[in-house]
């Protein structure tokens, strides 16, 4: 049986502990024919991502309550070997040098601002999920 539309769609796992800018997040996104998961955290996240369908993107928050986004996408590049070719940003205030390379080091691939412009936000979500 060949793939409906839907199973088509890439999945996106939305990680944030303010419900108000999941839903925000996910406006963003309703148009850009995507699947979308929303989680409140990094713990939720990791309970999460042993089961299919597996994410092809993450957009993952990084000041969060328990564990942060650093912590979460590094739990997630050990645990889970197999899934490498999951993209993860990082969508945060948190904008210093510093943070930057801590989310690298932490196997983020992409890095988002907050405060974020709702019109562009889904477009380059898109960008990076064309991305090699």
């Amino acid at each position: 049986m060949p793939p409906t539309d839907d199973e088509q769609k890439p999945l996106i796992f939305i990680v944030d502990d303010e419900p108000d800018i999941s839903r925000l997040i996910g406006l963003c996104l309703t148009s850009k024919q995507v699947k979308m998961e929303i989680f409140e955290s990094g713990i939720a996240l990791l309970e999460r991502m042993g089961k299919e369908p597996f994410p092809d993107l993450i957009l993952l928050d990084v000041m969060m309550p328990g564990m942060n986004g650093f912590e979460a996408c590094r739990l997630i590049r050990e645990k889970y070997p197999q899934q490498q070719g999951i993209k993860i940003a990082f969508l945060t205030a948190r904008i210093q040098e510093r943070d930057y390379l801590l989310g690298s080091e932490a196997g983020g691939n992409f890095y988002l601002e907050k405060p974020f412009d709702v019109e562009k936000l889904g477009d380059k979500v898109l960008g990076i999920l064309k991305s090699a």
